[in-house]
């Protein structure tokens, strides 16, 4: 059993939420096993916007609420497992943050229950053609995802709560 599970946040990750929410709320035997989605596909399906338009759209008022349950049902899994949940927010090479976004799922992780890390910065001082897959494609290549390793283990072995929290974590797995 793991005493961590980290989920990575990027650059518009409630948008890109909203799309894949789209996608599935489109295929109603992937949302019927999950009561939340299924009551809110019925809501939605009621609504005439909803049928006219793209499904990602329609869903844009109600991505919060959604982005904001994933979390809470990955952070009850891990109290209930007592795995600590980390949440890392990280930009690919050449990004910039974007408007409040960061500190909105910084607060909804927090409030959830995740330890958060903000890595956003981790490209700062670096050449985006040396860490990305291609100029088109900023996703990390090996240099930067050995990047990515290098600073997020200094940024681990500073943090001296987190490494208490993983401990804790390990010695009540260990005693099951």
């Amino acid at each position: 059993q793991p005493d961590v599970l980290i989920y990575t946040g990027h650059l518009n990750e409630l948008l890109r939420g909203t799309r894949k929410f789209g996608e599935v709320m489109s295929h109603p035997k992937w949302v019927a096993d999950y009561p939340f989605l299924f009551d809110l596909a019925n809501q939605l399906q009621q609504h005439p916007k909803v049928v006219k338009e793209n499904h990602a759209r329609a869903f844009e008022p109600y991505i919060e609420d959604l982005y904001a349950c994933g979390l809470d049902r990955i952070a009850k899994v891990c109290r209930e497992d007592d795995i600590v949940p980390i949440y890392i927010y990280i930009l690919a090479p050449g990004d910039e943050p974007a408007g409040d976004e960061r500190a909105q799922l910084k607060k909804m992780a927090e409030d959830k229950g995740f330890y958060f890390i903000d890595m956003y910065d981790v490209f700062e001082g670096t050449d985006p053609t040396e860490m990305a897959t291609a100029v088109f494609d900023k996703h990390p290549n090996a240099n930067g995802h050995r990047w990515i390793a290098q600073q997020l283990f200094k940024r681990l072995s500073e943090d001296e709560k987190l490494q208490q929290l993983i401990l804790s974590s390990a010695r009540k797995t260990s005693r099951d």
